[in-house]
């Protein structure tokens, strides 16, 4: 009797596994003389699956009325400021001259592997470390 929900928790896992799409997440953010620059993020899918095993970050949900779409689109926003303490990299430079300072920050999160399942309005998303 015991053998049917084990095997069925197998199962469950098995496809949890299969159905799961690997994605890349990257940020990049130029700041220009204390203006806010070209800002990138990049939250799409991989061709290729990520080697390893993926660790469970949490789940995240659509908003009251929000569409599917426009969750999928913004989920990289709200994955955010969970990655700054990650893989973040500061490059400054600064150039001057006698009359003129010119600086120019570059923020950089280098590209992390995600495996994300959507179900229904809320994605579940694993870490590839």
């Amino acid at each position: 009797m015991e053998a049917l929900p084990r095997s069925l928790l197998i199962f469950l896992v098995a496809v949890a596994l299969v159905s799961a799409t690997p994605y890349s997440f990257s940020y990049r953010a130029v700041i220009h003389n204390g203006v806010a620059g070209q800002e990138e993020l990049v939250f799409t899918p991989r061709l290729s699956p990520p080697e390893g095993t993926p660790t469970y970050l949490g789940r995240w949900c659509a908003n009251e009325g929000e569409s599917l779409e426009t969750f999928q689109r913004t989920l990289g926003f709200r994955l955010l400021p969970l990655f700054m303490s990650r893989q973040t990299h500061v490059n400054a430079l600064t150039n001057s001259t006698k009359t003129n300072l010119q600086d120019r920050i570059i923020l950089l999160i280098e590209p992390l592997s995600l495996d994300a399942v959507f179900n229904g309005d809320c994605a579940t998303i694993s870490l590839y470390e």
